[in-house]
């Protein structure tokens, strides 16, 4: 990548900072690490044995980006000449609209259903635009780290926020939604603050520090009538929404800026105690 750079800056006689925040704004990035994180895989032949095409249906599954495409020569004995097409076989034509249904549950809703977007068949892009309609509302410190892709687990998709520094961090502190491919009590998604307290410990918070913040996240809770959960080493409050769109996000997008800005105070006040 600084290999990139360099390129970048010598042709358009720049510096490489310059150079780094215009690949960052071609790329539509917010971290210049993040640049070839997700890869994309085109299998190209003329058949595909279903050894080839179970593989594949197994990794699209998993939201592996991968294609195949079928070569077909032709021959026209008119003007003596070949010719190739190329065929997408997997994924299905046109089955974007549908899997992305699917995948968030139970109700017939597209995310995708605004044909203004330039990513309107990821799920992802819908994640990041309630992200990016939060971040206009949130007046503490923005998070200035998040996912790139709508992870995957067990039953549906994620999307997290944090900080690059500490207690913050992507599995352990940070700020998740969650879409769910089974509902759960007829909910879709759910927005959450998420800790955990042995990373919370070895980030340098005392236990004194770890218990107030468990107590303040707890009483916002209750206050917000969110779901609060406290199971060992696991802490996290969280609502939940049983309705989620593109033209409906907006909700959504202010409770998230509402969270952002209660928490992140919090934590930072209690991160200071211990510098």
């Amino acid at each position: 990548m600084l290999h990139l750079l360099n390129i970048l800056a010598k042709y358009k006689n720049i510096d490489k900072i310059d150079a780094e925040v215009q690949i960052m704004k071609f790329l539509d990035i917010d971290e210049f690490e993040d640049i070839n994180r997700n890869q994309r895989i085109i299998l190209v032949s003329h058949r595909f044995v279903a050894e080839v095409t179970s593989a594949v249906l197994w990794l699209l599954e998993h939201n592996v980006d991968i294609k195949c495409i079928q070569i077909v020569l032709f021959y026209d004995h008119e003007n003596k000449s070949y010719y190739l097409t190329a065929n997408p076989i997997l994924p299905l034509p046109g089955a974007e609209n549908y899997e992305i249904c699917v995948r968030v549950g139970g109700e017939k809703i597209l995310l995708n259903e605004n044909k203004d977007s330039k990513k309107n068949d990821d799920v992802t892009a819908f994640l990041r635009e309630l992200v990016d309609t939060a971040s206009e509302h949130i007046i503490t410190e923005k998070p200035n780290k998040r996912s790139r892709w709508a992870g995957t687990y067990k039953d549906g998709r994620y999307y997290k926020l944090w900080y690059n520094h500490n207690p913050w961090n992507n599995h352990q502190f940070s700020y998740q939604i969650h879409l769910f491919d089974a509902p759960i009590n007829n909910n879709i998604m759910g927005i959450k603050f998420y800790f955990n307290k042995d990373h919370a410990s070895n980030s340098g918070l005392t236990d004194r520090q770890i218990e107030t913040l468990e107590n303040q996240l707890k009483q916002y809770a209750e206050d917000k009538n969110l779901v609060f959960n406290s199971e060992d080493v696991h802490v996290q409050a969280e609502r939940l929404f049983d309705k989620i769109s593109l033209e409906s996000s907006l909700e959504a997008s202010r409770f998230l800026s509402e969270l952002i800005n209660h928490m992140t105070p919090i934590v930072e006040d209690l991160n200071e105690e211990t510098t």
